[in-house]
């Protein structure tokens, strides 16, 4: 979401941060100390942003995460945690509108 957010917006790759838990919480911040307005603009844009993640995670082939789908060098978390399928069920509740309270979501490391 951070790599097609910053296309999106047309910001720099280290314009923004953000880390992901194993709960399927994503957090996504300006990286500029006092903040820059980029994430702002990621939200402002973020149906867009989630159906364009969606498309890029469906159509890679790679096992479960790669660096074309879902791992980056800028990774707060070292891509741990980081999974392609996990990621499609993420953003597919997100984009039906399903609560993270939910068991839908992916759970504790589970990479199925």
């Amino acid at each position: 979401m951070i790599m097609v957010g910053e296309n999106v917006i047309g910001a720099g790759p280290t314009d923004l941060g953000g880390i992901s838990y194993p709960t399927g919480h994503i957090i996504i911040y300006d990286s500029y100390p006092g903040g820059s307005g980029t994430a702002r603009m990621i939200i402002k844009r973020i149906d867009e942003v989630l159906k364009i993640s969606l498309s890029v995670l469906t159509h890679c082939t790679c096992t479960d995460g790669c660096p074309k789908c879902v791992y980056s060098p800028y990774c707060g978390n070292d891509n741990h945690y980081l999974s392609r399928k996990n990621a499609i069920k993420v953003i597919d509740a997100i984009l039906k509108g399903v609560s993270s309270s939910v068991s839908e979501l992916p759970t504790g490391g589970s990479y199925d």
